[in-house]
């Protein structure tokens, strides 16, 4: 998505939010921040993946991390992303 982001406005795929469906600048932006984010956050998810692996933890921990790295990866995402776009672009 930070390559190549969707070129305009659709429901089917990119960060869909209706922060970053208000305007073609506001979608431009979000898919490319949403992007720069994501990264960030698969890479916070491989490091912590090869923690876990080192550490050879019992089964309850293993799904129980991976599920909340999941949820609160995100929960990051969206919040960061939103909170920009009100930054950047906000309501009248």
């Amino acid at each position: 998505m930070l390559k190549f982001p969707p070129k305009k406005i659709n429901a089917l795929y990119g960060y869909r939010t209706l922060a970053s469906m208000r305007s073609e600048e506001a979608w431009r932006f979000a898919q490319k921040f949403s992007a720069r984010r994501m990264i960030l956050v698969g890479g916070f998810s491989a490091i912590l993946t090869v923690i876990v692996g080192l550490l050879d933890l019992k089964e309850p921990w293993v799904p129980l991390i991976s599920l909340s790295t999941l949820i609160g990866g995100f929960i990051y995402l969206f919040r960061s992303v939103e909170k920009k776009l009100a930054q950047r672009f906000p309501r009248s």
